[in-house]
């Protein structure tokens, strides 16, 4: 964890509320495994909201 990045997450509003960040140069390996992250998050994300979906529809 590198800290960079201070945020909560509403799911009820759909809102990201960012506190604080903390300024840093990525070269492109940093952007490729920052890419990478997003994407694993998104897919976690995407699953969750499936499994709650399903949740509700039972």
């Amino acid at each position: 964890k590198t800290r960079l990045v201070r945020a909560r997450m509403d799911q009820a509003a759909r809102l990201v509320r960012v506190s604080s960040t903390m300024h840093r140069t990525f070269g492109l390996a940093q952007w490729q495994q920052l890419r990478d992250v997003l994407l694993l998050w998104r897919a976690n994300v995407q699953g969750a909201h499936e499994a709650m979906a399903n949740v509700a529809a039972a």
